[in-house]
């Protein structure tokens, strides 16, 4: 080959091979991941700052979760973002031990237990929960119990209830502490509850409150629900004070409460603002109890009483669209001045109930619908049935008694008759036993 063309081949080896150094390089100082991407995608995927593939939330439907099973010990539970949580734990307030699932309070337990499980607190020393939030589905009970020695919580500022992913329930413990239910629902089941501070005992502001074989006492108020969904009490006691305002007041959308004993305070129940409907199957509404140690000095205002004192309608009335819709059946008021109040425009039935030493034994707004029927009124000091004009409806087959006053009387019109029209046939009375 001739010295110049061999001259001018080294030179272009020597050039591609600088080209290709110079290649290497730049690719070496380019991040890896802009070599396959267009210009816009590789300048965000190259910003540290922006994952351009980072969707809000992913890991809702993507994390690992492993399947529930049981840990090496046999005890249930699953694993949740590397971190074990069993479906049951104990809490021992007195003297916590260096077991994991045993721990000293129950705020800690709350952080370890699977959503839906249950927290087991030995009996002893008290637990506090002043100020405890349970935001979760859990069940709070006493390790063991089978109606022996039962687990105690206590506490100053209320512990406030949350739950939104399933019930919050409490079974076989005492409490000497308030409880507020913001929103989900909280059961309550073999409870005792006693609250010297002052507010209710157990305050609803929003959701579902259940109580079944529980009692309630408190010196202000035994339970108040400004505002909620529903309530249902069952086989259950509650009481306070003679001077308190409420023993229980509740605005909700619904109430149902059967076998319920409800004591004290200057009105024993009031029912307001309530959305659709009432039930109350035979509940007891006394001032005192007959082997009170400490009894009434006097009468309480009211027994129970649905509604405020005066209507409060802001709609035109039409007949059949009565806002309240009322059942009380069965069951005793004693000890009041007024043993049942309807206000206006309220839609119910009445029977069944027996009314106990009352000025006034059942009282029924303007504008309401009502049929009173087998109700016995003992003592009754002025009015035994006392309507107002324009109330409608019907009563048959009750038992009045006065001491005082008249049997029935309807717009101030009174009579004793077994059987009358009233208002041009709007309230229509049958069947009536007046002994005045």
């Amino acid at each position: 080959m001739p010295k110049e063309l061999k001259s001018i081949t080294r030179v272009r080896l020597g050039v591609a091979a600088a080209l290709g150094v110079v290649g290497l390089a730049l690719s070496l100082l380019m991040p890896p991941t802009t070599y396959a991407y267009p210009a816009a995608q590789a300048e965000a995927q190259s910003d540290p700052g922006q994952d351009p593939y980072g969707f809000p939330n992913v890991q809702l439907c993507c994390e690992k979760r492993t399947a529930r099973r049981s840990d090496r010990t046999g005890h249930s539970g699953y694993y949740w973002k590397d971190k074990w949580r069993p479906d049951t734990v104990t809490v021992n307030c007195g003297a916590p031990t260096e077991d994991r699932r045993v721990f000293g309070s129950i705020r800690d337990a709350l952080d370890h237990v699977t959503v839906g499980g249950r927290v087991q607190i030995i009996p002893g020393a008290a637990c506090d929960i002043s100020g405890l939030h349970i935001n979760r589905s859990v069940r709070l009970e006493t390790s063991g119990y089978g109606y022996g020695s039962r687990a105690k919580l206590v506490g100053g500022p209320c512990a406030y209830v949350s739950g939104a992913n399933g019930p919050v329930a409490i079974s076989g413990v005492d409490i000497e502490a308030c409880l507020t239910l913001q929103s989900g629902q909280l059961d309550l089941d073999e409870v005792n509850l006693a609250w010297r501070g002052q507010g209710p005992a157990i305050e609803v502001n929003g959701g579902v409150f259940r109580a079944a074989r529980s009692t309630v006492r408190a010196r202000e108020m035994a339970l108040s629900a400004p505002s909620g969904a529903r309530v249902i009490l069952e086989n259950s006691r509650f009481a306070t004070t003679f001077e308190g305002r409420h023993v229980i007041r509740l605005s909700v959308e619904s109430v149902l409460m059967s076998d319920v004993l409800v004591k004290g305070a200057r009105t024993g129940l009031m029912i307001d603002r309530v959305g659709s409907s009432v039930d109350l199957n035979n509940v007891t509404v006394v001032r005192g109890e007959q082997d009170d140690p400490y009894p009434a000095s006097d009468s309480g205002d009211y027994g129970i009483l649905i509604g405020d004192a005066a209507p409060s309608q802001d709609l035109p009335w039409l007949s059949g669209t009565e806002s309240r819709r009322v059942a009380v059946r069965g069951g005793l008021v004693g000890g009041y001045k007024s043993g049942i109040s309807l206000s206006a425009s309220t839609s119910g039935v009445i029977e069944g109930v027996v009314i106990n030493d009352a000025a006034y034994g059942i009282s029924v707004g303007r504008g309401s619908f009502v049929k009173l029927n087998g109700n016995r009124i003992n003592r009754s000091k002025s009015v035994g049935i006392n309507l107002e004009a324009g109330a409608r409806g019907s009563a048959d087959r009750n038992t009045i008694q006065c001491t005082h006053g008249d049997c029935v009387c309807y717009g101030g019109h009174c009579t004793s008759r077994s059987s009358y029209v009233f208002g041009s046939g709007l309230f229509r009375m049958t069947d009536t036993d007046c002994d005045d």
